[in-house]
């Protein structure tokens, strides 16, 4: 393992984090029919049994949930990769909210025509990277 930083397998804290904090917004949110996965699988984030076992549920809350778990043991770079996968895939509004930096709480409000809006409610602990 020459030249391996420890960035390059595995994913660190702060990316879990995110996951974690954001998991009930990311299984409402997150669209695994809208090509997501194949993107992923096409750029070397999942291999054909990790696609397979994400495909199994027919439910697509069930099918994120696999995804997420996936994805707590894939590296920074490929967690990059996925982030980019959801803009391509129209998620941006997911991505963004997996890149907003600091501690926060995210409720979905309805608008009155029906579409759910992410809003940041609170910020704790907000940090500025220079």
């Amino acid at each position: 393992m020459v030249g391996l930083r420890v960035l390059d397998y595995v994913l660190p804290p702060e990316p879990l984090n995110k996951i974690q904090s954001n998991y009930v917004y990311l299984l409402d949110e997150m669209d695994v029919s809208s090509g997501l996965l194949g993107r992923l699988f096409n750029d070397g984030v999942l291999k054909v049994d990790e696609r397979t076992e994400i495909d199994v549920p027919k439910l697509p809350r069930k099918r994120c949930e696999k995804l997420l778990s996936v994805l707590r043991r894939k590296t920074l770079k490929q967690y990059e990769i996925f982030l980019g996968a959801l803009e391509a895939t129209h998620q941006k509004h997911v991505a963004d909210v997996l890149r907003l930096e600091g501690s926060f709480s995210i409720f979905v409000m309805k608008n009155n025509y029906g579409s759910r809006t992410p809003v940041i409610y609170k910020l704790f602990r907000f940090t500025h990277r220079a």
